[in-house]
């Protein structure tokens, strides 16, 4: 894919007819947008999609695919934790928003639930949360642990057992250490431990 100008992957996913879907950035008119790709098995393009609010630059972290959705996890120029859904071959579907400037947080990972639902994660006010939406992106349960942890120290590792139970990892900045938390499916906190940094 090449939009003219500047383009970045973010992240990528693979549906079970092996399309890879690239979630990214791409030169917009006030800065970068949404980029969503599909690529055949073999690196042809078969659809893409841009968003924008058409104020600033935002873009797209994370990506999952359903049977039925592609949904992509990022942050708007008002940074605005936003979550877009589109169908398989990139129509807009829905979508849900949360917060602004004032935290700097963004839907950092994202993953499905086993059946049409999605877990997200994000930072707020030094607090890391998982959040649940059903399939209508409708916010339904929140799971959270307090912390130092930063907004712009997210990782992007969420994911789920075998069991449904879901684990999310962050760093703190203070003391530094990254944590790793452990939610069931109903995103109540389980347990989580930390590793220091023991970086010279």
């Amino acid at each position: 894919y090449d939009g003219g100008d500047f383009d970045r992957a973010a992240a990528l996913a693979i549906d079970p007819s092996t399309n890879v879907y690239v979630v990214g950035f791409t030169s917009g008119v006030t800065g970068y947008d949404w980029l969503t790709v599909k690529y055949s098995s073999l690196g042809v393009v078969l659809a893409s999609a841009t968003f924008s609010t058409g104020i600033g630059s935002e873009g797209p972290l994370d990506v999952a695919v359903f049977p039925s959705a592609v949904i992509v996890s990022g942050y708007d120029s008002m940074v605005r934790r936003r979550i877009i859904a589109y169908n398989n071959s990139l129509a807009l579907i829905g979508q849900y928003q949360q917060g602004g400037s004032s935290d700097g947080s963004m839907f950092d990972g994202i993953i499905g639930d086993g059946s049409s639902g999605t877990y997200a994660s994000s930072v707020i006010g030094g607090t890391l949360f998982v959040n649940h939406f059903d399939g209508s992106l409708v916010l339904d349960s929140t799971g959270t642990v307090s912390g130092n942890f930063a907004v712009s120290r997210q990782t992007r590792n969420i994911v789920r057992d075998g069991s449904g139970n879901v684990y999310v990892a962050a760093v703190e900045v203070s003391p530094a250490r990254l944590v790793v938390a452990k939610f069931d499916p109903s995103l109540i906190f389980v347990s989580s431990r930390a590793m220091a940094d023991h970086r010279p």
